[in-house]
């Protein structure tokens, strides 16, 4: 009977520690531990709607930390938006006019985030008794261009909608 409980002890202790070793393992507690490496185009790709990656994949690995800033060339940017205005309009899935809509659709979704948020942050603001002097140097300039770019907006909606 000792002999049995000393093997079942020794089995157990074996487990445990089996156990411990492999939970103590890098990766198995990262979601993406096992999905693979993909490229930057591929991830570049899954971020845009319908968007597909044209030219060399950008190899720049660089991260931007605070009080650091990132310089972006202007051309890549426009060569980005040509891209996808491109996808948009010569896709096939959808006729115009639904291309249309669908995009208004969207634009009405993400209206509804910033929305959100705004509100989020404006009842933080009135529940903690924030003073508006207290708001960091740049988030003003911030609220003004939200403001100019909210009437821009608006401004375009009146035009498609003439």
């Amino acid at each position: 009977m000792n002999n049995a409980k000393k093997i079942i002890r020794e089995l157990v202790e074996e487990v445990i520690e089996e156990m411990t070793a492999t939970g103590a393992v890098g990766g198995y507690m990262i979601p993406a531990a096992f999905r693979g490496h993909k490229s930057k185009k591929k991830t570049a790709e899954r971020s845009m709607p319908g968007g597909k990656v044209v030219g060399k994949e950008d190899t720049d690995d660089t991260t931007v930390g605070e009080g650091e800033s990132l310089t972006v060339r202007r051309d890549l940017n426009i060569m980005e938006a040509r891209s996808r205005y491109r996808n948009f309009k010569e896709s096939d899935m959808m006729k115009n006019h639904a291309k249309i809509s669908y995009g208004i659709n969207q634009a009405k979704k993400m209206l509804g985030e910033v929305e959100y948020l705004l509100n989020i942050c404006e009842r933080l603001k009135t529940e903690a008794d924030v003073p508006t002097k207290s708001l960091w140097a740049r988030t003003q300039p911030d609220m003004k261009e939200i403001h100019s770019r909210l009437k821009e907006i608006a401004n375009r909606i009146n035009r498609m909608g003439k």
